[in-house]
């Protein structure tokens, strides 16, 4: 009882599968992910600097309730490097530091843009975190397809849109993740490495707005794949709905690790 979409690419070969991709799924904290690869190409650039220490006023922290960066550092004012807010959106999905990277860069357009610069015209990001949860209408606004959301995966990590340093430094957040560990996770070997960004919603306890997980699986033959399912207004619990992530990557991951 949810719609569902998937995307595959294996990373060496370009081999791929789309199922469910004429629909655009809503993101939730996945679109986390381009908001990093936006930042730090900004970096690259020379725009930004990632050891440059930001302040975190009073009135933000006040805006969200939780939040893992909040927890650790409580008190009046915080300054904060650019870099650490990145690893807290990506490895904690931290909320406050999601929109405190948008207020930084000037506001989801300038991630939309970077996308469709980067021919991703399939992924939309026009809402701040704190915006996005208005209503089921501003949640969709930041959406994507599962092919888009893979070939950015595929080109991010390629070398296509970030240098060594930045893919790297991106790659380990994503890595060292302390989201859900059983979706594309869920039923694959301890051993096999994922960096993956997870994305998690729902406006009341009627409906599961989004449930997703995207990222690299590491395959035990050498090879990559670049996979991203997304699971959308699922009236299913959450523990059915990151089970079934977790087939369906345990199905892909069958499929081409021996390939």
């Amino acid at each position: 009882k949810a719609t569902v979409g998937l995307s595959v690419i294996e990373l060496e070969t370009n081999d791929s599968l789309s199922i469910n991709n004429q629909a655009q799924f809503t993101m939730q904290s996945v679109f986390k992910f381009p908001l990093a690869l936006t930042v730090m190409r900004l970096a690259e650039k020379g725009k930004l600097n990632l050891d440059e220490k930001v302040l975190i006023k009073p009135a933000m922290w006040k805006q969200f309730g939780w939040s893992p960066l909040k927890a650790r550092y409580p008190g009046d004012s915080l300054y904060i490097s650019i870099d650490s807010l990145i690893m807290y959106s990506i490895s904690y999905s931290d909320n406050l530091s999601c929109d405190k990277l948008f207020e930084i860069i000037g506001g989801p357009k300038v991630a939309d843009d970077f996308m469709h610069q980067k021919k991703c015209k399939n992924i939309h990001i026009k809402r701040t975190e704190i915006l996005m949860n208005i209503s089921r209408e501003a949640m969709h606004e930041n959406n994507s397809s599962p092919y888009e959301m893979s070939l950015l995966l595929q080109k991010f990590y390629e070398g296509k849109i970030l240098k060594k340093k930045y893919q790297e430094k991106l790659l380990h957040y994503m890595i060292v993740n302390f989201t859900s560990n059983t979706r594309l996770k869920g039923a694959l070997p301890n051993e096999i490495q994922v960096a993956h960004k997870t994305g998690t919603g729902s406006l009341d306890t009627t409906m599961i707005d989004a449930c997703n997980d995207v990222g690299i699986i590491y395959l035990p033959n050498g090879k990559h794949l670049a996979v991203s399912v997304f699971v959308m207004n699922s009236t299913e619990s959450y523990s059915t709905t990151e089970k079934l992530i977790a087939i369906l990557t345990k199905e892909i991951f069958e499929f081409y690790k021996l390939n």
